[in-house]
């Protein structure tokens, strides 16, 4: 089949200061078995290596790189990309994270099977730097479900597929400087029905990245999106236990570190799981 008769999904990858990643995620896509994408990378004014990689991608019709010549962050730039995405699906990927080879393809299945659904999403994967596959997050559906009350999705945002018909719908909100991405998939949510596929396809690096100061500052910035985003006595209690479950992590992570915590966000990965990711990583390297 022509890659051009197949639905066109944008994929979004906002990046600053990338140089370690971008080239290794960049691949992931390219060794996409579903063909007919167009990615869209924001680079926000890296001040590092990560034009130079670009470069080398400019000619390529399968890319639209736009370069800011102001950080604006990454609400800013996440925006940028949407604004400039084309097609039927809008997915992301960012400059330090990989897909699973199958990631497009299956997503784009799971609609064409469920014709009203909205939003896919899929089991993703924790890795550390020295791309070992530590653990797992989401909660597979198997099935549809509608309008999902929290502004935790059952799985993390980046892995999602959403139609852009009702993803142009939506916006950015530049307010938030963290958890924007989850503040947007939230708005396209609203009434609309999600699938969350029991599989990992989307890679993500984690265990080891993420500093106590990081995460600390992760959750007061939480608590400020939660405030900023619910008005009227029942918002606030709608999202209260988001609250409590916010103001508890804190002193969890003073005690026990951000290598427990990022480690306990999920479920340990089986041999399986490692040797498939270990498959996938060595294959990229190579390239």
């Amino acid at each position: 089949m022509n890659s051009k008769s197949l639905p066109l999904i944008s994929v979004t990858m906002p990046v600053y200061n990338g140089e370690r990643t971008i080239d290794l995620a960049i691949k992931s896509l390219i060794n996409q078995t579903y063909t007919n994408w167009l990615c869209i990378i924001v680079n926000d004014c890296s001040t590092d290596n990560t034009r130079n990689i670009l470069n080398k991608y400019e000619s390529n019709p399968k890319f639209k790189i736009i370069h800011l010549s102001k950080n604006g962050g990454r609400g800013n730039a996440r925006q940028v990309a949407l604004e400039n995405a084309e097609g039927d699906f809008l997915a992301f990927l960012d400059a330090d994270d990989l897909y699973h080879p199958r990631k497009l393809e299956l997503q784009v299945e799971a609609f064409k099977m469920h014709p009203n659904l909205v939003v896919c999403g899929s089991l993703v994967g924790s890795y550390n730097l020295n791309f070992e596959l530590i653990n797992f997050r989401g909660l597979a559906t198997n099935s549809p479900l509608l309008n999902y009350q929290s502004f935790n999705f059952p799985s993390p945002p980046a892995c999602t597929m959403i139609k852009l018909a009702d993803a142009s719908l939506c916006s950015y909100d530049k307010r938030l400087s963290v958890g924007e991405d989850n503040d947007f998939l939230y708005c396209c949510l609203k009434g609309k029905s999600y699938i969350v596929l029991d599989q990992i396809l989307y890679y993500y690096e984690e265990v080891g990245v993420l500093s106590k100061s990081k995460l600390i500052n992760y959750q007061f910035l939480k608590l400020n999106k939660i405030i900023i985003k619910t008005s009227g006595l029942y918002r606030i209690k709608l999202f209260s236990k988001e609250i409590v479950r916010t103001l508890i992590k804190i002193p969890a992570i003073l005690v026990l570190g951000p290598e427990y915590i990022s480690k306990r966000r999920g479920n340990s990965a089986n041999l399986e799981q490692i040797t498939e990711f270990n498959l996938i990583v060595s294959k990229l390297k190579k390239q």
